[in-house]
Formats: structure tokens, sequence, C-alpha cells
């Protein structure tokens, strides 16, 4: 990847008004969207919303590292 030439409201863009067009444009389903964003319902057991990992770790400088 590299920065995009020129400013902003120059770049070649479309619109992506809703979740839905954003899945498809991305090649998911809207369910997949919602998995990989964390977006469904905390109480909702056939989805689980953490399926990512964070972790602190001390650093050998003294300091803290979040690794997620």
């Amino acid at each position: 990847m590299c920065p995009a030439a020129g400013a902003p409201s120059t770049w070649a863009t479309f619109p992506l008004p809703t979740a839905g067009d954003i899945a498809a444009w991305l090649g998911l389903t809207y369910g997949e969207l919602l998995w990989f964003s964390c977006h469904y319902p905390v109480s909702d057991p056939a989805h689980p919303t953490h399926h990512y990992t964070y972790e602190w770790r001390r650093k050998k400088s003294g300091g803290k590292r979040l690794l997620e």
C-alpha cells in the first residue's frame, strides 16, 4: 500500500451507504462482517463476540504492552 496522490476530494470513490454494501464490496456476507467487527449482541450465544484475544505484557524496559 502507498499513499494516494492528490487531495481526498480528487480520489475516485463510490458510495457504500449500508453495512450490507460494505460486506458485498469486501466479498463477505453481512453475518461475516458482523462477526469480524464484533457487532453481534453479547446475549446471543450462537455468535461469540470475543474471538479476538487481548493480553497485557510487561516490557523489559519497565512499561507495558498490549498484545491483540
